[in-house]
């Protein structure tokens, strides 16, 4: 077997027999079997994420021979065991293939079938840590800020989400009671130290590029001006958030029984801009990440007009002052669909470039504008990074995978309400909200074009 949180991979024991994933389903035409069989992610509103839970319930599998037992291993037998082997055949490069539905016959039904699997979920992952990033039970920060609130309400008692289910047949609230009981299922076994993992340890990911205020018409959006970072930063240390430095974030995300206490987050800064370094030079006590282009570091600029980028004197300069220096690739191209020789040059090439430069540099990898495959990130996985940043907004739990960390991007218009809006959900503004700020800087930038 791969090691844990690895990519798919093809297995020389690969089972020439079927195998088969059975979700759960309702009565045909019925709005169970809508709910069940519909496109929308089960359960939850999942924020899009590359390793993620099946996007169904998995109510069984079966196959022609012993191939099930043998590799279920030490994995206790309970109404989830189906999930996590499901999870072990594919990390295997197994294919598994969609077999006839398991019927339940009513909501109650769901319901007490997500309780149990809330309840065996713990067992699952105690068996085996690594499979919390890919079944529910670490899905808590995968769902929005809504959809969290709503399993606060919900899962001390369940039976109130049940009633609001009869009271109101509609699908969002027949899914919003099989949530509720699969957390409160969940609750009713873990330990207090394991459910403080699960669901309250969590962390934002800040992600800056320029730190100049220069109002560059092509980088005005990402140019947040120094004193307005230092009003982002002022306002959280009044809020008591405490920075996490690299190697809290890695303790978090390797140790099964890390917890982390409340109000934590990471600043970093992709590009390695000379205004962002030595800001941040300025600010090491927040810990910082900066992600260079390696090869760009004392070579030419990606275009004519780009600002100047930090050489590795300053850089080495700012690491010794407590700057963490990772990789941000070798060119900055995009790492998907690259063919393998280009991706193990950007990704494995980039590292040893940071090794031979950068001395104390850390092995942490920020995907160019936050795109990733799962070939990128097995080559990630390979070259030796301990983790890596996409740019797909929300929090980070126990349950995200740390070759996929989210990020939420910092933008010049950003206010410290708006600043704060990010840091405390993880997400994007509410679109009414952006308009606002976006019709408000253009209006400033009229008048200031006028007085000129």
């Amino acid at each position: 077997m791969n090691r844990p949180g690895s990519p798919p991979r093809p297995d020389s024991s690969t089972p020439s027999t079927p195998l088969f994933v059975h979700s759960a389903s309702g009565p045909a035409g019925t709005p169970l079997a809508a709910l069940l069989d519909g496109s929308r992610h089960f359960p939850g509103e999942y924020l899009r994420a590359l390793i993620r839970p099946f996007d169904f319930i998995v109510a069984d599998l079966s196959a022609t021979s012993g191939t099930i037992e043998e590799s279920a291993g030490d994995l206790p037998a309970g109404a989830a065991r189906a999930e996590g082997l499901a999870v072990r055949l594919r990390r295997r490069g197994i294919q598994l293939e969609q077999g006839e539905p398991r019927i339940l016959r009513s909501a109650r039904q769901l319901e007490s079938l997500c309780y149990s699997r809330g309840r065996s979920s713990l067992a699952v992952i105690r068996a085996d840590p690594s499979l919390v990033t890919e079944m529910q039970v670490g899905a808590w920060f995968q769902a929005g800020w809504r959809g969290r609130l709503a399993r606060r309400a919900f899962r001390r008692i369940p039976r109130l989400a049940t009633c609001l289910r009869a009271l109101v047949p509609r699908p969002g609230a027949l899914r919003m009671a099989a949530d509720a009981w699969f957390w409160a299922g969940v609750r009713r076994e873990a330990s207090a130290r394991e459910w403080k993992r699960l669901t309250r340890s969590s962390y934002v990911v800040l992600c800056y590029h320029r730190l100049a205020g220069e109002d560059r018409e092509s980088e005005k959006e990402l140019d947040v001006a120094p004193n307005r970072f230092e009003r982002h930063m002022r306002a959280l240390r009044v809020l008591r958030y405490r920075p996490l430095s690299p190697a809290e974030l890695l303790a978090f995300h390797t140790e099964p029984s890390a917890v982390l206490p409340r109000r934590r987050y990471v600043v970093t800064e992709d590009d390695g801009y000379v205004d962002a370094v030595v800001c941040l030079e300025r600010n090491a006590r927040l810990r910082p990440q900066v992600f260079v282009m390696t090869a760009l570091v004392d070579g030419a600029p990606l275009h004519p007009n780009q600002a100047p980028l930090a050489d590795w004197e300053m850089l080495n300069r700012a690491g010794a002052a407590g700057v963490a220096v990772g990789s941000h690739t070798r060119h900055h191209v995009s790492l998907v669909g690259l063919e393998r020789g280009a991706l193990n040059d950007e990704i494995a090439g980039s590292l040893r470039d940071l090794e031979h430069s950068q001395p104390g540099a850390i092995p942490l990898l920020s995907y160019p504008y936050g795109h990733c495959d799962q070939a990128a990130r097995e080559a990630t996985i390979a070259a030796g990074y301990s983790a890596a940043y996409t740019t797909t907004a929300g929090r980070n739990g126990a349950g995200t995978d740390r070759w996929c960390l989210r990020r939420i991007s910092v933008q010049a218009r950003n206010g410290v309400p708006s600043f704060l809006w990010k840091v405390m959900t993880g997400e994007p503004l509410p679109e009414r909200w952006e308009r606002r700020l976006v019709a408000r800087e253009a209006a400033a930038r009229r008048r200031r074009e006028g007085r000129e």
